[in-house]
């Protein structure tokens, strides 16, 4: 059984692998520099990835995408490109992606599909508009994709913020940046906002995604978005 995970270099993803290996494929895409790995933004980029698993003869029974990226900005400094490039990498990525494998016939019936997506699909949190449509959009497709792809199980995970990872401290830096606080100040503030009041350690994480993996809950998951690290 192969699994391929998208965002493999991030806290998520990492914790993903380490439960899995050594069946995966890692395409650690990263936001700040694509050399990295597969540019899950760009075509050509997926259809190399897609030949090189061709190449080797493998076929994706499990998909996780957990690459994801955002930048804070007030509302009136918002440029296109900071909304398009979010919304491209954490939204249409995984779209790009499936249609790459099914093209190339790479995803066989019953394999599965996992898109850690987030709260912030349902909470306007300050200074994240980019983010927080990306993800709100992210689950649509998650369910669009369950709709119109019923043979393979597709489902999503909404975490609330994560606990250790370069999204979560990027965060923390830039609401520094942008409010003149401290980072125990930003961090107290950040933790109030969460429900539990506490952050979601990306291995329980990634343990509750493995475990939705496993072929017992096709198809009867497929098109529904879990929450996990509190109420939302």
């Amino acid at each position: 059984m192969t699994t391929l995970v998208i965002g493999g270099s991030g806290g998520i993803g990492s914790e993903v692998i380490k439960l899995l290996a050594p069946e995966t494929v890692d395409w650690s895409y990263h936001p700040f520099n694509t050399s990295a790995g597969v540019d899950v933004t760009d075509r050509l980029s997926i259809r190399d990835g897609c030949e090189a698993l061709w190449a080797e003869t493998l076929k994706v029974d499990q998909l996780v995408h957990c690459a994801g990226i955002n930048a804070l900005y007030p509302f009136d400094s918002l440029s296109n490109d900071v909304m398009l490039d979010t919304m491209e990498l954490n939204a249409f990525s995984i779209v790009y992606v499936v249609q790459e494998l099914r093209h190339r016939h790479l995803l066989p019936d019953g394999a599965r599909i996992c898109s850690v997506v987030s709260n912030a699909a349902h909470v306007p949190m300050s200074h994240s508009l980019a983010y927080n449509a990306s993800k709100a959009a992210q689950e649509m497709i998650v369910r669009q994709m369950a709709r119109e792809l019923r043979e393979y199980s597709i489902f999503g995970v909404n975490p609330n913020r994560i606990a250790g990872t370069r999204m979560s401290t990027q965060i923390t830096k830039r609401v520094c940046e942008l409010r003149g606080w401290t980072p125990e100040e930003a961090m107290k503030y950040q933790l109030a906002a969460l429900p539990c009041g506490r952050e979601t350690p990306p291995a329980s994480l990634a343990a509750f995604i493995v475990d939705l993996l496993r072929p017992i809950h096709h198809p009867y998951i497929t098109g529904n978005i879990f929450p996990y690290g509190g109420p939302q």
